[in-house]
């Protein structure tokens, strides 16, 4: 939320606060995901290399949810994070670095929405492939329909600011906006400019315009409640296959759920469903697109050395058993 930080110190604090911490704690752009996602990470460094304070790690389960749930994903993708997860051993901490240099999986919320987005293209991909689930049961047995997705996802986004957008409002602006937008950019400047406690306006203005309450609790639940509502309708949008143990199968034509997997390198790379999917991923942590593709990429490369490695095990012991056999019937 954005939000003019010298507002949340107490004014008993605040009066004597120097002029440069005012200018410090000002605010003068939107929040940029990556350079913030950065600046928490140094901030950790500075508290355990001189304080020796750890941060605990994040509530992976609820975090996990929320994302699956604000990208109308089924729960099921839940279980495949956890695999993925066990399968890499990623863990979730606040990792403390004696170096600067940090890549797109250093942080911990990125490898959570990374393993969703893997998960994801494992289950549900993109393209338009046909891979039969084993049975009725089967997690991938919907479809999602990325198109629908797509226009449920994004219905009613076009209404009023996205999020940032306040700060870059000039008065010429006023002339274009409608109601909803006048309404959402007077909120959010009562939100993030007035102090409720001492508003420093006239009480003859405050008279003709009074100054309404903020969000309440009820408003925050109808947001959750339309999360529920798209979730229902991108599921009865969902195409419902067949599994194989209802049709002949033909293990050398047919592909399972998971086969044919695509890894994106670079943004150029993504089709349009997948552009779609991971814009609006990257948008719930903050970075940007590119951004995500690049961190992505990189544990898919990680899951491909896990499946080389399992590959070359089985091929070692196989060997092994040859050999012993050979042994057994030479003797």
């Amino acid at each position: 939320m954005l939000m003019k930080k010298v507002r949340i110190i107490p004014i008993e604090m605040r009066t004597k606060l120097p002029a440069y911490f005012y200018s410090a704690l000002g605010m003068k752009a939107p929040l940029n995901g990556n350079h913030l996602q950065r600046k928490i990470m140094d901030l950790i460094d500075l508290y355990y290399f001189h304080f020796k304070m750890i941060f605990p790690p994040l509530n992976t389960p609820l975090l996990s949810y929320k994302h699956i749930q604000d990208l109308g994903l089924p729960v099921e993708i839940y279980p495949a994070v956890k695999r993925l997860a066990s399968i890499l051993g990623v863990n979730f901490s606040f990792d403390v670095l004696s170096t600067s240099i940090r890549g797109p999986l250093s942080f911990p919320e990125m490898r959570i929405i990374c393993l969703i987005v893997i998960a994801t293209k494992l289950s549900q991909p993109f393209d338009s492939l046909e891979r039969i689930p084993e049975n009725s049961s089967d997690p991938t047995i919907l479809k999602i329909d990325w198109k629908a997705w797509f226009k449920i996802m994004h219905e009613n986004q076009e209404i009023g600011f996205k999020k940032g957008e306040e700060l870059n409002v000039r008065d010429t602006d006023v002339w274009n906006m409608d109601d909803v937008k006048i309404d959402q950019y007077l909120d959010w400047f009562q939100k993030s400019w007035l102090d409720e406690r001492k508003p420093k306006i006239s009480e003859l203005i405050l008279d003709h315009f009074p100054l309404q309450s903020q969000r309440s609790y009820e408003e925050e639940i109808g947001e959750t409640e339309r999360r529920f509502d798209k979730q229902i309708l991108i599921q009865e949008a969902s195409i419902l296959q067949t599994p194989s143990s209802s049709i002949e199968y033909d293990k050398s034509k047919n592909l399972r759920p998971g086969a044919m997997y695509i890894r994106y390198r670079a943004l150029g790379d993504l089709t349009e469903e997948a552009k779609n999917f991971y814009g609006h991923a990257a948008s719930k942590v903050g970075v940007s697109t590119s951004f995500l593709v690049r961190a992505v990429f990189q544990m898919e490369i990680q899951i491909e050395s896990w499946l080389t490695a399992n590959k070359k095990k089985e091929l070692e012991k196989l060997r092994s058993l040859n050999t012993e056999g050979d042994k057994s019937s030479a003797v």
